[in-house]
């Protein structure tokens, strides 16, 4: 059963026509026959209002069986230390000890030391002991070893050298956020997923720039995809096996060539939409664990389709950023260099305000005068969400 299907049994069993539904979202009808016959998905805030109107739970709602469906991101707090793996800690921490048992070694044999062996035991122990205590222990260990390995460094030793540099390693691996988040030194804040879309030339580059002030990370799908097409074999080949050969003299994708194939082509299009969305949905999930893993609070998702991509199930809360058509057009003009006429074509081209705004939790609307006014609204907006998310 498909998702639209599911929508369809649920709407009968209630007795609902889809007038009845479409009145009580403040949607049209033809929205409700698109989300019936899945040629387009409810917002998060829209399944939340279906499912209450139907009275099923969000699970119940929303089984259906869909190829490559997203897996939640999300994890218990208790687990995210657990799966601290940052390729950089990863790499210093197996550097040092290789030192420290080459050095161990050595000094050993030839000065009896054992600075070095009683680092590398605390560091053990303290891969296992993951406490905000064990972390305090282990730099005072590595602070004492450093300055012996200094007093036998201003000895004329070369192993106290040796003692102060693999030490002192020792102490700046502990300062890294991962490590500090593992010993549960830095408190584990939740990760607000933010879903940013709209039209274009609506304002989401200031909305975005607000979010980043804050400490945020931005994923541009578009600029995703691009990577992608540039970089992810798999992609390619999937590309090229739906629209034939594919590549420039580079041995790049050709975009141009692949878009004159798509374009007049309803369903060749529509493929395009679909291989594009798969990878770049995985991708932007890979990115989000990447932030998770750095200790980022705060990450937005920039997609002009969210609401009609899987991507919107990943999201905290969404947010729609409209503005009037002719300021729209005016925006698009001077940031393109383009005439009227064809920026009135592309604002015309797209989706109305409507669907963006009931599909979306949140509105911005930007009819300031000045962009460091709908900043400041963004920005107000931004930590409002935050500040509900963390409570």
């Amino acid at each position: 059963m498909t998702f639209g299907e599911n929508l369809q049994r649920l709407r009968k069993e209630k007795g609902l026509s889809q007038e009845d539904v479409a009145q009580a979202l403040f949607v049209s009808r033809q929205t409700i026959s698109k989300w019936e016959t899945d040629k387009a998905e409810p917002g998060v805030d829209n399944l939340k209002a279906l499912a209450g109107l139907y009275g099923v739970s969000l699970d119940r709602l929303m089984m259906w069986e869909k190829p490559q469906a997203v897996q939640p991101v999300r994890s218990a707090p208790s687990q995210r230390c657990v799966r601290e793996r940052s390729p950089a800690y990863l790499f210093w921490t197996a550097l040092l000890v290789a030192m420290t048992v080459a050095v161990g070694i050595f000094t050993m044999e030839n000065y009896g030391s054992v600075s070095i062996p009683i680092s590398l035991i605390a560091m053990v122990v303290g891969l296992w002991v993951r406490y905000p205590a064990m972390w305090i222990v282990l730099q005072c260990v590595f602070a004492v070893c450093a300055v012996l390995g200094g007093v036998n460094l201003l000895l004329g030793s070369f192993a106290g050298a040796l003692n102060l540099l693999i030490n002192g390693g020792y102490i700046l691996v502990l300062y890294t956020p991962s490590i500090r988040r593992r010993f549960r030194v830095i408190k584990d804040t939740p990760m607000t997923i933010l879903g940013i879309t709209g039209p274009t030339g609506a304002g989401k580059t200031t909305a975005l720039r607000e979010i980043e002030k804050l400490g945020g990370a931005v994923i541009d799908c578009d600029a995703v995809y691009h990577d992608l097409l540039e970089s992810d074999i798999t992609l390619q080949g999937m590309l090229e096996s739906a629209f034939g050969p594919l590549r420039d003299e580079s041995g790049a994708i050709d975009r141009k060539k692949l878009g004159t194939i798509v374009f007049g082509d309803p369903e060749k299009l529509e493929k395009l939409n679909t291989i594009a969305q798969t990878a770049t949905v995985k991708r932007t999930q890979e990115l989000l664990e990447e932030y998770r893993a750095k200790g980022k609070n705060l990450v937005a998702i920039d997609a002009i389709a969210l609401l009609e991509s899987p991507l919107a199930q990943l999201c905290d809360a969404t947010i729609a950023v409209i503005a009037p058509p002719e300021v729209r057009v005016q925006r698009i003009m001077a940031r393109e260099g383009i005439s009227e006429e064809y920026a009135w074509s592309r604002v015309k081209a797209q989706k109305s305000e409507d669907y963006f705004t009931q599909g979306c939790g949140y509105t911005l609307y930007n009819d300031c005068a000045q962009a460091e006014e709908f900043a400041r609204q963004a920005r107000t907006l931004v930590e409002s969400i935050l500040q509900e998310h963390i409570q």
